[in-house]
C-alpha cells in the first residue's frame, strides 16, 4: 500500500512540474516579474488604479490599467487597456486583450496569436477546445497554456457565452515562482483555518 501510495504521490507531482519553454519571458516589455508598483508607476504614469473586486481582494491583489502606446504584441492588436496586476507590491500578472468588434474578428485574431506564440514558444504545453464555432448559441472555448519556469501564457477564447455576438479572447502573462509562492500562502492560510477549534 505504501509503495502504491509513493507511486501516485511521484505521479503527482511529475504532472505538476513546470516546464521551461524556448526564449521564455521574464516579464512584460520593460518590466520583469517582481517589479514594485513605483517601478510601474515610473514606467505608466498615466495607469490608472483599479476597484478591487472581491476576489482581488481574498488574494491581496491590486491591479492597474494601462492603454499602451505601442498597442500591438506579436503583430496582433491589443483591442483596450492592459491590466498589471500586483502582490505583495511585487508585479505577478498581466492581461492582454485581443477581442475583435465580432466573433469572426475574436476567432482571427486567437488564431493569429496562437500561430505568434507557436513560433515564439513551441507547441503548448497543454491546450483544449470545448464546443464549436458552428453551434451558435452554446458556449466555444479555445485555451492553450505554456507552462514554464518563470513565466506562464496562457491564450484564452470564449465565444457565444452571452449571445451568438458575444466573443473574447486575452493573453494572460504570470510570473511562475510568484503565482506557486502566493498559492502555497493561500493554502497554508485555509489549512491554518481549518485547524480552528480541533
Amino acid at each position: 500500500m505504501r509503495k502504491i501510495l509513493s507511486l501516485f504521490i511521484l505521479l503527482f507531482f511529475v504532472t505538476n512540474v513546470t516546464y521551461a519553454f524556448k526564449n521564455e519571458p521574464s516579464g512584460f516589455r520593460s518590466l520583469n516579474w517582481g517589479a514594485s508598483v513605483s517601478d510601474f508607476i515610473n514606467e505608466y504614469p498615466n495607469a490608472e488604479l483599479l476597484t478591487q473586486t472581491f476576489s482581488e481582494k481574498s488574494l491581496e491583489e491590486i491591479s492597474y490599467e494601462v492603454r499602451l502606446q505601442d498597442s500591438t504584441i506579436s503583430n496582433n492588436k491589443i483591442n483596450g487597456p492592459v491590466k498589471f496586476s500586483f502582490w505583495k507590491n511585487k508585479l505577478i500578472s498581466v492581461d492582454i486583450p485581443l477581442s475583435g468588434a465580432s466573433v469572426s474578428e475574436t476567432l482571427f485574431n486567437t488564431d493569429k496569436m496562437l500561430s505568434a506564440l507557436n513560433i515564439l514558444y513551441g507547441d503548448s504545453t497543454s491546450s483544449f477546445q470545448e464546443g464549436s464555432i458552428f453551434d451558435k448559441g452554446k458556449s466555444y472555448i479555445k485555451y492553450y497554456e505554456w507552462d514554464g519556469y518563470i513565466t506562464k501564457i496562457v491564450l484564452f477564447a470564449d465565444f457565444y457565452e452571452k449571445n451568438i455576438y458575444d466573443s473574447y479572447c486575452n493573453l494572460y502573462l504570470y510570473s511562475s515562482a510568484l503565482i506557486n509562492e502566493r498559492m502555497y500562502e493561500h493554502q497554508q492560510k485555509v489549512q491554518d483555518d481549518l485547524k480552528q477549534g480541533w
